[in-house]
């Protein structure tokens, strides 16, 4: 069982846990003391389960043993119970005395990194009027390979996202020339080998309108 890989964090073993042993390991405002090393019987009663290792199973034992829920219920006299529920002990006095020191000390440590937290925000205040008055610009996205296939709007989007700069362009119903352009100069490439091979011709307007049109107006 120690080669075997855990597929799960802690965390998840202990919500497993919860699911399949409810009346050992319950929810907050259920729980009870544990017997003594009940990590033993969980790892026997899990001894052929494939999912968990011994170390990961461990961890989540302690990780509901340690939480300040279970803390809070170790008073002296409570019962103990199994992985069935069934009383097996008591939480003796000095088990209950260190319980409670344990929980002072995690009350303590919490506000302590509360303390810790709000010192750092303080220390470092987030201007809001910096933000405020920042410009906002929006991400260029990356231009997608042209297809033949593609309709209107796409290719609309295309010359809308790579800030394609047309003056005039003349067509005729053989070939199309493009004029004057500026920027996006790979971009402009691969558009003008598919006006050249007449890979356009289908979203281009109708024939009535050739053989003079402007891809400024076109592409607005």
């Amino acid at each position: 069982m120690t080669s075997k890989t855990s597929f799960y964090f802690h965390d998840t073993v202990l919500e497993i846990l919860k699911q399949e042993l409810p009346l050992c390991f319950k929810r907050a405002g259920f729980k009870q003391p544990l017997k003594i090393d009940i990590h033993k019987d969980v790892l026997n009663y899990y001894r052929q389960d494939e999912r968990f290792t011994p170390r990961t199973l461990s961890k989540a034992i302690g990780f509901y043993t340690k939480g300040k829920a279970y803390l809070k219920t170790l008073l002296e006299g409570a019962d103990r119970i199994d992985l069935e529920g069934k009383t097996v002990d008591k939480v003796t006095k000095k088990q209950a005395e260190y319980a409670k020191k344990l929980l002072n000390a995690k009350e303590i440590l919490s506000k302590q990194e509360h303390l810790e937290r709000k010192r750092t925000h303080n220390a470092n205040p987030r201007d809001k009027s910096s933000l405020s008055n920042k410009p906002y610009s929006k991400p260029l996205l990356p231009p997608s390979p042209l297809n033949p296939s593609n309709d209107y709007n796409i290719l609309h989007n295309q010359f809308n996202q790579t800030q394609l700069c047309f003056s005039t362009t003349i067509a005729t119903t053989d070939t199309f020339n493009v004029v004057k352009i500026a920027s996006s100069v790979n971009t402009l490439k691969k558009v003008t080998e598919h006006i050249i091979n007449k890979e356009l011709k289908n979203i281009l307007p109708t024939k009535s309108r050739w053989p003079i049109i402007s891809l400024k107006k076109l592409f607005k």
